[in-house]
């Protein structure tokens, strides 16, 4: 089954608009180049907000992964942080641009099950 270029990009954009995890594509020099809806979500921006803008929604954190690549916390639009697991991937074109894929999950947060701030089930 042969797809037209067109289509191929209609089935990308779909599938990265139900992308569970916040996907963002930045170019050579950081700025937004695509945001999923989840990834809007997940900073707390609108539709379209983050086109075009330096990406402010990481930051290194202190640690280092076992695998020895960098930790990185989530800054939200609001400025408040989250723990984020991070998965960073080259993109090169034919043309030889070079954009970097972001994928980004919101670690879950434990601390309310130890303190007790957080209702248990059942």
């Amino acid at each position: 089954m042969s797809t037209s270029g067109e289509h191929r990009q209609e089935l990308l954009h779909a599938m990265l608009a139900a992308a569970s995890d916040a996907v963002v594509v930045l170019d050579e020099s950081g700025r937004v180049m695509v945001a999923t809806p989840g990834a809007e979500a997940l900073w707390g921006f609108g539709a379209g907000d983050l086109d075009g803008q330096v990406f402010p929604g990481l930051r290194p954190a202190a640690g280092v992964l076992p695998d020895g690549s960098p930790e990185f916390v989530g800054v939200r639009r609001d400025g408040s942080e989250f723990d984020v697991e991070v998965h960073l991937s080259p993109v090169p074109t034919s043309d030889g641009a070079l954009y970097i894929a972001v994928s980004v999950r919101e670690k879950p947060s434990y601390l309310g099950l130890v303190d007790g701030t957080v209702p248990r089930a059942g």
